[in-house]
Order: C-alpha cells, then sequence, then structure tokens
C-alpha cells in the first residue's frame, strides 16, 4: 500500500494498494539504498527530487528510448483500460485513480473499445432467452 500524504484536496487523501510484485520491487530499491537516504527516488545527490526537474528527466528519456508520446497520463489511461477489460466497474476504476467522478473516469482514462461481449451476449439471449 502507498499513502499519498499531501493531496490536492481533504478528499483525495487515500491509500492505494499496489501489486505484490511493485511492492517487492520497491523493497529492494529501498535496500540498495539503505543508509544514503530516506528517499526512495532521492537525486544522484540524494535530495528530495524537484517535480520539474524530473518531470524533465522523463521526458528526455521518454524521448531517447522513441516514445515522445508517452506520459504519466499514458499509464493511467492504460491502468483504466487493464482495469476496465478485468470487469471492475467505472466507480471501482474511479475510486483506484482518485476521480471523483466515474463518468470523467470513462470519458478520459478509458479506452474505448470497439464493442462489448457481454451486451452481444445479452441481446443474443434476448428477454428471457427467447432468441
Amino acid at each position: 500500500m502507498t499513502t499519498q500524504l499531501f493531496p490536492n484536496t481533504a478528499d483525495l487523501a487515500r491509500t492505494t494498494p499496489l501489486p505484490v510484485a511493485t511492492i517487492e520491487l520497491l523493497k529492494h530499491r529501498q535496500v540498495r539504498i539503505e543508509g544514503q537516504s530516506t528517499l526512495l527516488f532521492p537525486t544522484p545527490l540524494m535530495k528530495l527530487r524537484d517535480p520539474s526537474n524530473t518531470q524533465r528527466e522523463i521526458r528526455d528519456r521518454r524521448d531517447a528510448l522513441g516514445y515522445p508520446e508517452l506520459s504519466t497520463h499514458s499509464f493511467r489511461k492504460t491502468v483504466a483500460t487493464m482495469l476496465d477489460a478485468a470487469g471492475l466497474s467505472a466507480r471501482d476504476i474511479a475510486e483506484y485513480l482518485c476521480q471523483a467522478n466515474p463518468s470523467i473516469t470513462q470519458d478520459i482514462y478509458m479506452a474505448k473499445q470497439t464493442g462489448s461481449k457481454k451486451a452481444a451476449e445479452t441481446m443474443q439471449k434476448g428477454p428471457n432467452g427467447l432468441f
């Protein structure tokens, strides 16, 4: 689990459960820098990172890798789409992404699917299975 210590609003204070594999990677990272810093991702001088510098580093790395369109927003969209494909409701996905309104989550974060198999199967059955 991770806790957002400084949310934008009081309503956004939350703890987000993380996948076990992610927790293991973070624990490994913590062991690697143990004794050097209390921060998990410090600067090379073991100081707190500046958000603007971090965004620039991300931009430089994604450009070097050949993915100039990739953004942190892209990762949120990917997570929303994966959770949608796994059958979670828009409300569950909105809560995980800390979005107040599930319809915004659907409109902005969830990829448009070509058609719902569940809806097609329901239509195939028809009312009371008459079709």
